[in-house]
């Protein structure tokens, strides 16, 4: 069973630089991906269009995030397949400058088994990061 832990840690690491082409770098062009505040986005182009809407200070959407960091010694993952779930915590701070504490999420990952692009991302988690 391959091991896909090092590419879904690449992709946290990546968010975590706000390194906008290491994280594209990671999906396939036909990647479907989903955020609980904008639902399902379909293909690494839409991606990118969302990724741009989500850095937008003007955004409507709620989830803004300025920086993101992970507690990578307390992610929990469970692989079957061309599967990987990560639970983990995140914390940080949005853009309107309030902190994130200890936001519990969980993505779910799918790869390709040949290239190990992620081809599925379904993001579980508080899409206002616990800030009321």
């Amino acid at each position: 069973m391959k091991n896909y832990r090092k590419v879904a840690n690449d992709y946290f690491k990546a968010v975590e630089e706000q390194k906008f082409k290491g994280i594209m770098s990671l999906f396939d062009e036909n990647c479907v991906l989903y955020f609980a505040d904008t639902g399902v986005v379909r293909g690494k182009q839409e991606y990118i269009k969302l990724n741009h809407n989500l850095s937008n200070e003007e955004s409507s959407f709620q989830f803004r995030a300025n920086k993101l960091h992970y507690r990578f010694e307390r992610f929990k993952y469970t692989q079957q397949r061309n599967r990987l779930v990560v639970e983990g915590v995140e914390y940080g701070e949005n853009l309107d400058g309030f902190p994130i504490k200890d936001n519990k999420f969980c993505s779910v990952f799918e790869f390709d088994e040949q290239t190990q692009l992620i081809t599925r991302m379904y993001v579980y988690t508080d899409p206002k990061f616990g800030i009321n």
